[in-house]
């Protein structure tokens, strides 16, 4: 018997007890009560850096002990303050000396997703995962036939739940597609001889379609590994045993993490898009809304996005819109070349959902708006309160955002320049940053020189 078969086998034994029927109903309770597939939302959109998902385990076969008796609370406190998308966490109790128990204090104290890494070979562990407050759960292919593994996506997707599949070879990359997989997880380490070599993951990309989203596992030790499988096309990486390892959890996860994205908007013309695109944005914002001095005619647009991707092909172009209805948004990205949409005025968001990612502009005063449960958004963009529905240059009260749910990735928009965007980071901690008249010479005409100051303070936190 192997040491997987040893852990599955094990993992059966402690939901032998358990009725399926209490299970469900629980994990329905608990699952009406957030946001659904939300730790797939908090792995999409990464820039140059991957998505950072932060495990915390206390033992492994291959490595030992790691973190005895681990502050679960305290250590994923630190990851989110250090950048990290989400929590793993280990709940296997045999090898691992991990508990289902830390789930809940894992995702209390970060408001992140949290993932259950355990070996599930039936719906029982994984509902008792979602009913401890897991709002992923990890499948591994080598323990599932492709069968088993399509009805447990199902159940979970139908609670509004994810499912990490994790893949070791081509044969597992196909059954796991065939099983309605749409997160993929590739695992480094050889599970007959627990060597690691992150070439896996670079072999195996290829085989993964790209509306996966997809997850290189294990090996993953410094910010250059993650800057090569963000190069190889991953859009998160799951690192335990390293971070653990350090003696500031916080540090170590900003290390992997990366700075905040940058998005440059309200760019009108070709040369201001190719200075951003080789400064490191992320993104760059083509305004199309009505009244907007910086809105920009579709046709002039496609030059701008063609020459900005030239620059930089990872770089994704967002179309901002505001009050315009789904068939002229879709037209004019059709003709502009827009990668996401971000809607910037009063719109529902539910009426776009089906076509390109979503950033929901959020406007901020002396409060955050109320925000209605919203399933469609990949992003949430704060943004100051102004008759122009943004574009003023103006900063809202960054503390504000203190109490805000973190249901969804975050830009920080709203007054921000070279100046005082380092003191914006540090005190939100965004996962992206938006700035237009921080770096122009007059509306729509953006100075090469505060771009780069812009992009190089970003890099600096």
């Amino acid at each position: 018997m192997t040491i997987l078969d040893e852990l599955a086998a094990s993992s059966r034994d402690l939901m032998r007890d358990l009725d399926p029927v209490k299970l469900l109903r629980r994990a329905e309770e608990v699952s009406r009560t957030r946001t659904r597939h939300r730790f797939r939302r908090h792995l999409a959109g990464r820039a140059m850096f991957p998505r950072l998902i932060a495990e915390i385990k206390a033992a492994s076969p291959s490595a030992g002990p790691i973190a005895a008796d681990p502050d679960v609370a305290a250590i994923a406190a630190a990851y989110r303050r250090g950048g990290a998308a989400a929590i793993s966490v280990v709940a296997e109790p045999l090898r691992f000396q991990g508990s289902t128990d830390w789930i809940a204090p894992a995702a209390e104290s970060s408001g992140l997703p949290v993932l259950m890494k355990h070996f599930v070979t039936d719906e029982r562990l994984a509902l008792h995962g979602v009913a401890s407050g897991a709002e992923a759960i990890l499948l591994i292919a080598a323990l599932l036939q492709t069968d088993a593994m399509r009805r447990l996506i199902t159940m979970l997707d139908e609670l509004g739940v994810d499912a990490l599949v994790e893949v070791h070879d081509e044969e597992e990359i196909d059954r796991a597609l065939d099983a309605g997989a749409r997160i993929l997880g590739v695992n480094n380490r050889d599970l007959r001889n627990f060597t690691v070599d992150l070439g896996t993951s670079e072999r195996l990309i290829g085989r993964i379609p790209r509306e996966c989203l997809r997850v290189a596992e294990s090996g993953i030790r410094s910010r250059g590994d993650a800057l090569r499988l963000a190069r190889a096309g991953f859009d998160a990486v799951l690192v335990g045993e390293h971070l653990l390892r350090q003696s500031n959890h916080e540090t170590a996860a900003r290390e992997l993490a990366g700075p905040p994205a940058v998005k440059i908007c309200g760019i009108t013309r070709v040369e201001d898009a190719e200075t951003a695109a080789e400064a490191g944005a992320a993104f760059i914002g083509l305004v199309f809304a009505p009244g907007s001095p910086r809105r920009l005619e579709p046709s002039r647009s496609r030059a701008i996005a063609d020459a900005a991707r030239g620059r930089n092909p990872a770089l994704r172009v967002v179309g901002v819109f505001r009050d315009q209805t789904p068939e002229e948004v879709s037209r004019i990205s059709d003709e502009a070349g827009v990668d996401l949409i971000q809607l910037h005025g009063d719109e529902e968001a539910e009426r776009f959902a089906g076509g390109r990612p979503i950033i929901r502009a959020v406007r901020v005063g002396k409060a955050v708006p109320r925000l209605a449960s919203d399933q469609v958004s990949q992003w949430i963009l704060f943004d100051h309160s102004s008759p122009s529905g943004g574009g003023a240059g103006v900063a809202f009260d960054w503390s504000i955002l203190d109490s805000t749910a973190h249901e969804h990735p975050r830009f920080l928009a709203g007054g921000l320049n070279p100046g005082n965007v380092a003191a914006a980071i540090r005190r939100v901690r965004p996962e992206a940053v938006d700035v237009s008249t921080g770096v122009e010479t007059s509306p729509g005409i953006k100075s090469a020189e505060k771009i780069r100051a812009f992009i190089e303070e970003v890099n600096r936190t």
